[in-house]
Formats: C-alpha cells, structure tokens, sequence
C-alpha cells in the first residue's frame, strides 16, 4: 500500500480555491490517484542512475542548435474574442469578472 502523503482535506481545499465542486467519490479518487503519482515519483528517485551521463539543458546535441525566436504579439482575433465574451458568465462593461479567489466567504 502506497503512502498517504495527500489527504482527503488537501483536495477539498484545493478544489475550494479553485472553486471546483467534487462529490466524496471524487474526492476519494483524486486523493488516491495524486497519491500515486507521488508513490510513483518516489520509485524514480529510488531508481540507480548512476551510469547515466549527466545533461543539462545548456549543452547542445552534436548537430543540433537552439532554435529561439522573438515573441510576437497577435490581437485576439474578433470571431473568437465575441464568442469568449458572450458566453462568459460575468461582464463588468467591456471586462470579463471573476470573484476572488483569496477572499473566501
């Protein structure tokens, strides 16, 4: 059996933040499955890796070169922006509301 690192009150606090509503079932299941991934994550750290080669991401593969290139903003475009708007549940004027997240009632 895998380690209880995350509990049920973990969950539903972070499903509150992100004002996410979960019935118990859920709740249940999500705390299993992030547990095992964490469980998961341990197998890896415990995983021999000492006959592998050390990389970072500065080094370059022979052959290859960083492909970097310039930010470019673009406008949203009309079609897409209407469609967002009129099915946002909130509007203050030409702004979409959201309630706080860090204000809990």
């Amino acid at each position: 059996m895998t380690e209880k690192v995350i509990t049920i009150k973990d969950v539903e606090y972070t499903a509150d933040l992100a004002r996410i509503e979960m019935t118990a079932e859920e709740l249940k299941k999500m705390t299993e499955d992030l547990n095992g991934v964490l469980a998961y994550f341990k197998d890896l750290q415990e995983a021999d890796t000492s006959a592998v080669k050390k990389v970072n991401h500065y080094e370059m593969v022979e052959g290859e070169r960083n492909h970097f290139r310039e930010d470019e903003v673009e406008p949203a475009k009309k079609e897409v922006e209407g469609i967002i708007k009129d099915n946002f549940p909130e509007r203050s004027g030409d702004f979409l509301a959201v309630r706080s997240v860090l204000d809990k009632k």
